[in-house]
């Protein structure tokens, strides 16, 4: 069970050469994880993308605008992955992104670990912004804000027996 308060899920993007940051303040995942049986693990996430808090509420409502997330038709984005695979630094889930209503291919590179009863994760992966539609008009071009954006998801969890 994820304990949402002590996990986040961050964003960073340079905007004229300078970082930008925000987080989503809702989102819910569902995760099946045991190393030993990679074979039936799998990680759901779902991001309300209304909830995207930068620190700047003009910014906030331009990025849940039509040039952006255009939360009015596409509220929300998705990650559900097919395959997860151990690596040298840990492992990656591999699966589908949804996102501006675009579906595409995502490997996700993260590190568990498990202490007892407490699990906690983290995964750091970039994508581009303009391969999902984010940034339209003004906004699609890379000069200003850079097309790479840089995702950080933190989570701790309660490890639960599987049924």
């Amino acid at each position: 069970n994820v304990n949402y308060p002590a996990s986040k899920i961050t964003w960073a993007v340079p905007f004229n050469k300078q970082p930008v940051t925000g987080q989503f303040e809702k989102w819910d995942a569902k995760i099946a994880f045991d190393p030993a049986h990679l074979e039936t693990s799998s990680i759901a996430v779902t991001i309300d993308l209304t909830s995207v808090a930068s620190q700047d509420a003009n910014r906030d409502a331009t990025l849940k605008g039509p040039d952006f997330f255009n939360t009015a038709t596409t509220p929300t984005a998705t990650f559900t992955s097919n395959k997860i695979t151990k690596t040298s630094k840990g492992y990656v889930a591999a699966g589908m992104l949804t996102l501006g209503g675009i579906t595409k291919p995502l490997a996700l590179p993260f590190t568990v670990d498990i202490n007892g009863s407490k699990a906690s994760g983290q995964a750091r992966v970039m994508f581009s912004r303009n391969a999902f539609g984010i940034g339209k008009g003004q906004w699609k071009s890379a000069t200003e804000i850079a097309d790479m954006v840089e995702v950080t998801i933190l989570i701790t969890a309660d490890a639960a027996p599987a049924k």
